[in-house]
């Protein structure tokens, strides 16, 4: 089943949230109470991922491209390196300056240090990151395999390509309702679809940096 990480209290405390212990576990317990009753259903089966402590590439992807100015993911990056949580980074963020900017999301700030940052050539603490997001976002082995082979079957290597091609990568492994109108398609349709993308996006990520991983607690071989 779909998991809630236990550190998003500790987030929420970071981002100005008030909550004492008693308060931040009975969120916790409610929120896995909602998604149990309901909630996301995931895949058994695989090896869970096994990451480095801390990575840092050899260089920047081929096609990191670095702005002239000071970017977004440069002040998420800097912050979680502090010891922030991306929960706490993401309520003090802003999509647009001003009071009136709506704050981004937690996962835009996993996105700017998984993605950006990684692909930037900076070290990142990995296990950390991976324990800030949820469970359900990391691929497995099988989940690994899947996405090695829809990579392969509809051409697309995505170290060597700079063009995103997730939904094609997604549309091989679950199938064309993938393509229904988003207006059509289920709730369990749409969760399943966002916990996919995820995982893509840690595949991506962490195959653009060469990372080394494994599965089953090390035991298994290494994958890049």
């Amino acid at each position: 089943t779909f998991y809630f990480s236990e550190v998003a209290g500790e987030g929420l405390r970071g981002g100005g949230v008030l909550l004492d212990s008693d308060s931040t576990q009975s969120l916790i317990d409610l929120i896995k109470t909602f998604i149990g009753s309901g909630g996301i259903s995931q895949e058994h089966g695989g090896a869970q991922i096994t990451l480095p402590e801390s990575f840092q590439p050899s260089g920047p992807w081929k096609h990191f491209l670095a702005g002239a100015k000071r970017a977004k993911w440069e002040e998420s990056y800097d912050r979680f390196l502090r010891g922030e949580h991306p929960q706490a980074i993401a309520m003090q963020q802003k999509l647009t300056s001003g009071a009136e900017g709506k704050p981004i999301q937690p996962g835009t700030v996993i996105g700017h240090i998984l993605e950006s940052a990684l692909q930037a050539g900076k070290q990142v603490p990995l296990r950390r990151l991976a324990e800030c997001d949820d469970l359900a976002n990391l691929p497995n082995e099988a989940d690994w395999e899947k996405m090695d082979n829809a990579s392969i079957k509809i051409g697309c290597d995505p170290v060597e390509s700079n063009q995103r091609r997730d939904k094609e990568i997604l549309v091989e492994m679950v199938g064309p309702e993938v393509e229904m109108d988003f207006t059509q398609k289920t709730d369990e349709q749409k969760a399943g679809e966002k916990v996919w993308y995820a995982k893509i996006k840690w595949w991506v990520a962490l195959k653009r940096a060469k990372a080394p991983v494994s599965f089953g607690g090390g035991g298994k071989r290494q994958r890049t």
